[in-house]
């Protein structure tokens, strides 16, 4: 009911194709290609969607990030 999800918002010669998400039996991974139009350094800002589960309830969560993108 509550998938966890990646939303990626880049700007400033920045863009982003729509993430991939990676689920094996221990670990969430994305894979977020990135574009930059210049060499840089850039910090693209997300945000992650998750929730916390126990065998009765569920606790959604929102947390911001940033992915770190160094082009050459």
């Amino acid at each position: 009911d509550y998938p966890t999800k990646l939303t990626v918002t880049p700007a400033g010669g920045v863009t982003a194709a729509a993430p991939l998400q990676k689920l094996d039996e221990h670990e969430l991974t994305f894979e977020v290609p990135l574009t930059a139009s210049a060499a840089g350094s850039y910090q693209v800002p997300a945000e992650l969607k998750f929730a916390v589960c126990t065998a009765t309830t569920c606790d959604p969560k929102k947390q911001q990030v940033a992915i770190d993108l160094t082009a050459k």
